[in-house]
């Protein structure tokens, strides 16, 4: 548990779910901010937040890349260069893929469900001798 100050970073919470205590929107903070905001780093599109268009790690634009060490690579960085430009709070930063063995060698991500999960390890700013986890899975939606 982390032991410094606490309720230094807040935002609302995106599933909008009541706080039961007060009835307001019920808000992310501390280390769930910050989880949050790199949540929504990887997911945004371009163009997809009003006034910062360049919000984004643009992972949208590799859709349909063929699966391979360098198509991992350009994403790895594409990853960690949107979060040094949009989440100053993230110290030690390290972005990694799910893996799996097949039978015809090494290769990245479940192909039978159409899927990456992509892990990256950080911490923040105010507690830099803890480090956070956070798992993002990249599946088609349909």
């Amino acid at each position: 548990m982390p032991t410094g100050p606490s309720n230094i970073y807040s935002d609302l919470d995106l599933d909008f779910l009541k706080n039961p205590l007060s009835g307001d929107v019920g808000v992310k903070k501390d280390l769930e901010a910050v989880k949050r905001s790199l949540r929504n780093l990887l997911l945004y599109k371009k163009y997809e937040k009003p006034f910062q268009p360049e919000f984004s790690a643009d992972l949208e634009s590799l859709l349909f890349e063929n699966n391979s060490p360098v198509y991992l690579t350009v994403m790895k960085k594409k990853i960690e260069d949107s979060i040094r430009s949009f989440e100053p709070r993230i110290l030690n930063l390290d972005v990694q893929f799910s893996s799996y063995i097949s039978s015809s060698g090494y290769s990245f991500g479940d192909f039978d469900s159409n899927s990456l999960t992509i892990t990256i390890r950080f911490s923040v700013y105010t507690f830099p001798l803890e480090t956070e986890e956070l798992n993002v899975v990249l599946e088609r939606v349909r």
